[in-house]
């Protein structure tokens, strides 16, 4: 069982590992994809965090990014729908 500054160290490089795949994805769809980028990020982090089945809200996500949770789901859709037309893999 991790206690204290273990728990935290491996929540850290989960959110790292989660980050760097947003980043990666937003990488591999850039010239399929247009809008704010911000917006475009939030929607790629969510993605992820949908396809690792982690428990984390649009709207928690939103309000880390300082933006609706309906502006990230909807971008999270056009990731999504551009991922499965495009065949694209994460």
């Amino acid at each position: 069982m991790l206690v204290g500054g273990g728990l935290l160290i491996l929540l850290f490089w989960h959110t790292l590992f989660i980050l760097k795949k947003a980043e990666q994805l937003l990488t591999s769809i850039r010239k399929e994809i247009s809008g704010n980028p911000v917006s475009l990020a939030a929607g790629a982090f969510y993605f992820v965090c949908k396809s690792r089945k982690m428990k984390m809200s649009k709207d928690e996500i939103g309000e880390a990014f300082n933006i609706s949770g309906r502006t990230v789901y909807s971008n999270e859709h056009r990731i999504s729908e551009l991922m499965s037309t495009k065949s694209l893999r994460l």
